[in-house]
């Protein structure tokens, strides 16, 4: 419920709430009966606004009572201290117990939403579902609680069109890929991730990964990964091709969460080196708008043996277009869409841990 409408339903259970009390303050001629019925109206009023117990757990038998049932026990109290002698108008008004009961009710649900401990995350948006909501990234507001599957539902009540990609679309948190059912907290950054269509730059045991905007170095590269210790050098040149799918191709356009693809970009770094007996990698991805023949992706690996660098080459071009979050976009004479692309294996992400700092 938005915010607005919450004051708007609160403003009219004071109303209700008021007026009720009003009358019941009107009938008691005794002053100590009145004063001990409006004594119980208030306890009631407050179990049902304040967060707290106002009576503790070891009292025996109510002390473990629910809300819902004191707060009815509470008014019926004060009712029946009425006496006999009033005016039917404050009788019928008195006897409508059951509408309080049901203002006081609804006012503790929305004072309950209302103040519901909320966390703030910061949400990103990239390739085919950027375009569909019109922003990049914005900062919202959870409950306590909130899952990434609620999040992502939250948008697609919002934007029709994106709850359709609900199926090819994976989230992550943090940079890392997450399950829809993984836990939020507050400062977390969640991106909501269309299939991979597989700048700063690191270098890592003289290995290279970047992301770039300029046309890739490639003989730079190559020379970088070369020692007189290699057998073989082996490149992957990815290029940008004149046509798909039978349509003359004018340009691309590619586009990256870039923290998160120049880590997943260091993992297969990693995982290259721990499977292949080789010397020097660079990974290198070109960003932003590249025209026919320009490269897109380049990557080198340097080795003692030749097998190992051809191995190693061909298992990080087929991963890093499997689980590196970048995108392409394809241009053509009459219009332009988002290329299809792979999903990624999603891990479940561990628990957040407190800071040993």
């Amino acid at each position: 419920m938005a915010w607005d409408d919450t004051k708007k339903r609160l403003a009219e259970l004071a109303k209700g709430l008021k007026t009720r009390v009003a009358y019941y303050r009107a009938v008691y001629h005794d002053p100590r009966t009145r004063l001990l019925a409006r004594v119980l109206l208030w306890l009631a009023l407050a179990y049902a606004l304040l967060p707290i117990d106002l009576i503790p757990d070891f009292i025996p038998v109510i002390g473990h009572l629910d809300d819902a049932i004191i707060i009815p026990a509470l008014v019926l109290l004060a009712m029946s201290m009425v006496p006999e002698a009033v005016s039917e108008e404050h009788r019928r008004a008195m006897s409508s117990h059951r509408e309080t009961m049901r203002l006081l009710a609804g006012w503790q649900i929305l004072v309950a939403k209302a103040t519901m401990p909320v966390m703030r995350v910061r949400v990103l948006f990239f390739g085919r579902l950027k375009d569909i909501v019109g922003r990049t990234e914005e900062e919202t507001e959870l409950s306590e609680g909130a899952r990434v599957e609620d999040l992502f539902a939250r948008y697609g009540s919002r934007f029709p069109d994106l709850d359709r990609f609900r199926s090819s679309v994976v989230a992550s948190v943090n940079q890392e890929f997450a399950e829809w059912s993984s836990p939020l907290r507050g400062g977390d950054e969640v991106a909501f991730l269309p299939p991979v269509s597989g700048g700063a730059g690191t270098i890592v045991v003289n290995d290279v990964f970047e992301l770039v905007r300029e046309p890739i170095r490639a003989k730079q590269l190559v020379m970088h990964v070369k020692a007189p210790e290699d057998g073989a050098v082996v490149v992957f040149d990815g290029i940008v091709r004149n046509h798909s799918d039978g349509r003359a191709t004018k340009y691309l356009e590619y586009e990256a969460y870039e923290p998160m693809a120049l880590a997943k970009m260091r993992e297969i770094g990693n995982e290259v080196r721990r499977n292949f007996p080789i010397h020097r990698l660079a990974i290198v991805h070109r960003l932003g708008r590249l025209e026919i023949g320009e490269t897109s992706v380049f990557i080198a690996v340097s080795s003692p043996h030749r097998r190992a660098a051809f191995d190693a080459c061909r298992f990080a071009i087929d991963t890093l277009k499997r689980t590196v979050p970048i995108w392409k976009k394809e241009y053509f004479e009459d219009g332009a869409v988002w290329a299809e692309g792979e999903l990624p294996v999603v891990k479940p992400i561990a628990p957040h841990s407190e800071s040993k700092h």
